[in-house]
């Protein structure tokens, strides 16, 4: 009795074992504003009869409208299909860490590189104004100034970082 139950719950791994993993190479691309169009081509023997065709290591984000197969002599086909397997981790491009590492190296310098700009800003504030704290009483002398600006261009920098 455990034998035919056994063969019964196998019979789907059978009936879909004619299917071809197939991969792609990409031929042509073409970007847009708003995406881009990726022309791939592959190859694969199919026997006589139905076969399903699985096309590998394609991107997550293919429209699924946009799907377009061509250059098929005497095939006809009768469906066409669009899944992610979630449970598969998907490859991509070893230097993609790298690009991300340099990404986030450059916007923090750019961020450093704009608060010393905003620093330089604040001291040239003080040096056009002559922004001294009670300043009334006291003579101004040029290196009670240069104290000053350099003060404030300081704070202000180590502030905004």
């Amino acid at each position: 009795m455990k034998n035919p139950v056994f063969i019964f719950l196998l019979f789907p791994f059978f009936f879909f074992a004619n299917e071809q993993k197939v991969p792609s190479k990409i031929q042509k691309v073409t970007v847009y504003l708003s995406g881009a169009q990726i022309t791939r081509t592959a190859q694969c023997h199919l026997k006589e009869g139905s076969n399903e065709v699985v096309f590998t290591g394609l991107s997550h984000k293919i429209d699924e409208g946009s799907i377009q197969i061509s250059g098929l002599n005497t095939v006809s086909i009768l469906s066409i299909s669009y899944g992610i397997n979630y449970l598969k981790e998907s490859e991509s491009n070893p230097h993609f860490k790298e690009w991300e590492d340099t990404i986030i190296k450059l916007e923090r310098e750019i961020a450093l590189l704009n608060n010393t700009i905003t620093g330089l800003k604040e001291e040239e504030t003080v040096l056009t104004h002559n922004r001294l704290v009670n300043s009334d009483s006291q003579a101004l002398s040029l290196d009670k100034v240069k104290q000053v600006g350099q003060y404030y261009r300081e704070r202000i920098t180590s502030i905004k970082n």
